[in-house]
């Protein structure tokens, strides 16, 4: 069922990170230069069209982020679970995602968020996204995350006590802050129990959508301000200056003095990095041809993007010019992504509302049936080539499995970030 509302069509819960696509709005019509298709052309100056790349621009960004973890596996960084055997030369090959893949998540987000408010009450979004993001977040928490860090403190603790036992102290909030630490004194750094591991994205985009329902709420004359003068701003090089300017700058300044962490409190650099990414998606949700520049400018995007990369692969590292390398390839990426998806997926298929659906909850347990399988595959033997193909070809398998076992039974479907069914169209 479809309905019109402030001039535009929307379906009755149009969201991406739901499964249903984003609209844009009357004055937006993202037009692809030179293309030859006149059909789709006239299609883009239907107020209210579909948006359908953004849904496959999601879609991509977490089947990304599901190849990234199996990679974190053999790759020689920091992970809850490793490799006996790392593999060093896949490190160029995860550096080709690992700056800007959850940028473009939170970006993707913020352009859904943006999109929902446009059309009703702040505070009713606002009710319904903290359903949708918290209760998964539970899920995740309570159900999921205990056989990641159970497995991580048996291989980086010697931990040997049992699943069930680990449970008592996984849940033991006020016993367990020093059960499992690394280092001495001051330098200890001991892991929290209960956690959210990769699901950490949830809380965060709960706040930012609580962000701009509050500025939409309560400040709406100084938001369209805002806006504005962005959109002018935006323009012409800006939309490629600015925006890799303040990466630069979150990079170079505020990461080395406020590390990455994901705990939410205190994450000062994350906030900066991925609160201006979900911002810009509401932002270029809002510009009236935002769409279109992305579009212009994705050749020359790619081709920066592709020497920024070569740049951080094979030239020396220096701490003060490294921060501007990934900044400059972060957000010509993602720009050069968007644009591409503008020129040439904005289409639907058969397949998408499938995939689009499907998205959340294997997101949600991807990275328990990665680090799972892995432990089952240490007895097996394979070479490293055919374990990781294994493992992959595990971890999509079952992920997905799960998601059709979800969406068969009504009771879990809130629970792993499906709509119920009579809300669907």
């Amino acid at each position: 069922m479809e309905y019109k509302e402030m001039g535009m069509i929307r379906g009755v819960d149009s969201d991406p990170m739901e499964g249903d696509p984003v609209y844009a709005a009357p004055t937006q019509r993202p037009r692809a230069p030179e293309s030859n298709d006149a059909n789709r052309e006239k299609r883009r100056e239907v107020p209210g069209q579909r948006l359908y790349f953004l849904d496959w621009l999601r879609i991509g960004a977490f089947g990304l982020l599901v190849l990234y973890h199996v990679g974190m596996y053999y790759v020689p960084w920091p992970f809850h679970v490793k490799s006996p055997h790392p593999v060093a030369g896949l490190e160029p090959w995860m550096r080709l995602t690992e700056p800007w893949r959850m940028s473009l998540i939170f970006l993707v987000s913020g352009a859904a968020t943006a999109n929902l408010l446009r059309g009703g009450s702040p505070a009713r979004w606002l009710r319904r996204r903290t359903r949708f993001l918290l209760l998964p977040l539970l899920t995740g928490v309570v159900l999921v995350v205990p056989p990641q860090t159970y497995f991580e403190v048996m291989q980086k603790f010697g931990y040997h006590d049992g699943f069930l036992a680990f449970l008592g102290r996984y849940f033991s909030v006020l016993s367990n802050s020093r059960d499992f630490c690394a280092g001495v004194g001051a330098e200890a750094r001991c892991l929290v129990m209960p956690t959210w591991n990769h699901l950490w994205f949830l809380p965060y985009l709960w706040c930012y959508t609580v962000g701009l329902c509050g500025m939409v709420r309560c400040f709406p004359a100084a938001t369209r301000a805002l806006v504005t003068t962005l959109t002018r701003e935006l323009r012409g090089a800006g939309l490629f200056v600015l925006p890799t300017l303040w990466l630069a700058l979150c990079r170079g300044v505020l990461q080395p003095q406020f590390p990455q962490t994901h705990a939410l409190w205190g994450d000062l650099y994350a906030h900066a990095m991925y609160g201006f990414a979900f911002g810009m998606g509401a932002l270029l949700m809002r510009m009236e041809d935002g769409w279109s520049r992305l579009a212009a400018a994705r050749r020359v995007a790619l081709v920066v993007a592709a020497l920024a990369w070569t740049g951080l692969v094979f030239m020396p590292r220096h701490p003060s010019s490294s921060a501007w390398f990934v900044a400059l390839f972060q957000w010509s990426a993602i720009t050069a992504l968007l644009g591409l998806a503008v020129a040439h997926f904005d289409r639907d298929a058969p397949i998408r509302p499938m995939l689009a659906e499907a998205v959340f909850p294997v997101y949600l347990v991807h990275q328990t049936v990665m680090i799972v399988f892995s432990q089952v595959l240490l007895g097996w033997s394979l070479p490293v080539g055919v374990e990781a193909l294994v493992l992959l070809s595990a971890t999509g398998g079952i992920s997905f499995g799960v998601y059709q076992l979800v969406r068969r039974q009504a009771f879990l479907r809130p629970w792993f970030g499906l709509r119920n069914r009579s809300h669907a169209r």
